[in-house]
């Protein structure tokens, strides 16, 4: 039996290959108008009973705000899965971002997106090896993990994938987020998988039974006894090995993260158990094995907030077989709700190479008996879990230059990545993203939303206003005219006001905006210009003559040719241009 220090030793010299990770859904500017976000590359989605599910499509476009945003599934090769129709993910989608769900059958796909804008289509883009099919998450100890070079073969088969990450420093709060990759031999399959092991050729043999793609978590330790499992479940655990206790409640720890951040995002058919050799080394009693897993299997289910399935191997073999340990884990396959036989192993590659480990070919043995206990029944009454929804981001208006960011969802709690904790958070030029928790724990990322003034350009505008005059543009100081517009949820006229109609008693150049129901504000409206002239100075009459005559006479008085003329136009008046 491999030790936990020569794990750690082995996981220390690996770690250097995974120090950095970037969001997987993080935008990267291009230049295509329109733009896949989520889902990525070769994610594969639980299939529910009824061989369908049903996921979130998120991107990005350019331009102005189209019709609607359509996605299509088609598969990927001729006969890996059902073609479906166009299916519209979201109606006038604004702000440059769209979001919504499709749902297609069991198959391994590409997802083409689409904009239509005025009936036509005018740009398109499409995403390879998108999966609905199985996801199944193992758990227990070495013979479950892995161990690298033992001869683990490769997953034949493209649509056989793992998230290719180590977590070798034992995080117990928070893994990277999930790039997959097909399953190679020596392939990490997150977050502690130490190679394909038996797994890869699991999935070849599922998907050809199916012809749906599979996808592997692994969260099992070696070294680790069923007591182990069950103490860490609710605090940190003996570790028999060292006399000491496991960092960071391992090894439960791995199980409880991938079910809050990995299984939400994917969906799971079941945990694949494989654990029972320590149990064996340490003399276990029949009845504490029985109430260790009970307890894991209740525990997780708790923190996936779901029933999730179990699949019990009856394993013991460490140099020689325990018949308590298989006892008791016949018992809880027949006593616990949910829980399924899984296959018996003690018989395989009998003596062992090391005395615990099965390796080379006999792995390829331990992968058929895998299949074979994955049968009908199994799959007729197992519960599959379905993914939960992407946390999706919408995108409003404001009163100033800002965008508003409002987070969709039933969730408990918010955390952007710029630090605000609202649902409704007001934002400058930048990217930003949420993470959403529901009152599982269960969390997930949202799509990135990048805002600049593609984001302006592609919120909705009420239609440009007109000013309506009542009286004349031209007129004498202290006159005035009254401009007015139509009927709207704000005004703003370039002389500050904000009421829908305004006197004015000052010669300018007036413009309005009008704001909707929506928080929206229009362009500004054409120009209308008031003129004011002045009044005239009191006049001078000059006589032409006495000013003293007779009845019969007369005199000319002439006055200075300077007056305030008035001027008349249609009132009131539109400056809407002709059309």
């Amino acid at each position: 039996m491999l030790r936990v220090r020569n794990f750690l030793k082995k996981s220390i010299v690996r770690c250097c290959l995974f120090s950095a990770f970037f969001p997987v859904f993080a935008i990267i500017p291009v230049f295509s108008q329109v733009g896949i976000s989520f889902p990525t590359s070769r994610l594969v989605f639980q299939r529910s009973a009824n061989n369908s599910a049903t996921f979130v499509v998120s991107g990005t476009y350019q331009q102005s705000i189209p019709d609607q945003v359509e996605a299509a599934l088609v598969p990927f090769v001729a006969g890996q899965g059902t073609a479906t129709n166009w299916q519209i993910v979201e109606k006038a989608p604004v702000g440059g971002v769209y979001s919504g769900t499709i749902s297609g059958g069991g198959g391994w796909y590409k997802l083409k997106v689409r904009v239509v804008r005025n009936g036509k289509v005018t740009d398109s883009t499409e995403v390879d090896r998108i999966g609905i099919g199985e996801v199944f998450l193992v758990a227990g100890q070495s013979n479950a993990r892995g161990i690298q070079n033992y001869g683990a073969p490769a997953a034949n088969d493209d649509r056989v994938s793992c998230f290719n990450y180590l977590n070798a420093s034992f995080d117990p709060n928070e893994l990277p987020e999930p790039t997959f990759s097909h399953l190679n031999s020596d392939s990490y399959i997150a977050p502690y998988g130490y190679s394909a092991w038996s797994w890869g050729a699991l999935g070849d043999l599922l998907v050809s039974r199916f012809n749906v793609p599979v996808l592997f978590y692994n969260v099992a330790l070696e070294g680790t006894t069923s007591r182990s499992w069950r103490e860490s479940s609710t605090g940190y655990a003996s570790n028999p090995y060292t006399g000491g206790v496991y960092i960071n409640q391992l090894p439960y720890s791995q199980l409880k993260v991938v079910l809050r951040q990995f299984t939400s995002l994917t969906g799971v058919r079941a945990v694949l158990w494989h654990q029972g050799e320590s149990d064996t080394q340490f003399n276990l009693s029949e009845s504490e094995i029985v109430s260790n897993l009970q307890q894991v299997i209740g525990q997780s289910r708790n923190d996936a907030g779901q029933n999730i399935s179990w699949v019990v191997s009856k394993v013991s073999y460490n140099m020689f077989a325990s018949k308590a340990v298989i006892n008791a884990q016949n018992t809880v396959i027949n006593s616990t709700t949910n829980v399924f036989e899984g296959p018996s192993t003690d018989n395989i590659q009998i003596p062992r190479p090391d005395g615990v480990h099965i390796q080379g070919n006999a792995l390829i043995t331990l992968a058929q008996q895998w299949n074979q206990s994955l049968n009908s029944h199994f799959f007729n009454q197992s519960n599959p879990i379905a993914p939960l929804l992407l946390p999706v981001i919408k995108v409003g208006c404001t009163d100033d230059s800002r965008v508003k960011l409002m987070v969709e969802g039933n969730f408990t709690e918010v955390s952007w990545n710029n630090g605000e904790r609202n649902n409704t958070i007001l934002a400058s030029n930048g990217v930003y993203r949420v993470k959403a928790k529901d009152s599982f724990g269960h969390f997930m990322y949202s799509s990135s939303v990048s805002v600049g003034d593609n984001t302006r350009r592609a919120l909705p505008k009420p239609s440009t206003p007109s000013i309506l005059t009542n009286g004349n543009l031209v007129f004498c100081e202290g006159g005035n005219v009254t401009f007015s517009t139509l009927q709207a949820a704000g005004y703003r006229w370039s002389n500050g006001a904000t009421s829908q109609s305004i006197v004015v008693k000052d010669a300018a150049n007036y413009t309005v905006q009008i704001k909707d129901d929506k928080g929206c504000w229009s362009d500004f409206s054409g120009t209308v210009k008031a003129t004011v002239n002045p009044i005239p100075s009191v006049p001078s009459v000059t006589a032409k003559g006495a000013l003293t005559f007779c009845a019969d006479k007369s005199v000319t008085l002439a006055v200075e040719e300077n007056s305030c003329l008035l001027y008349t136009s249609p009132s009131p008046r539109d400056d809407r241009p002709n059309l």
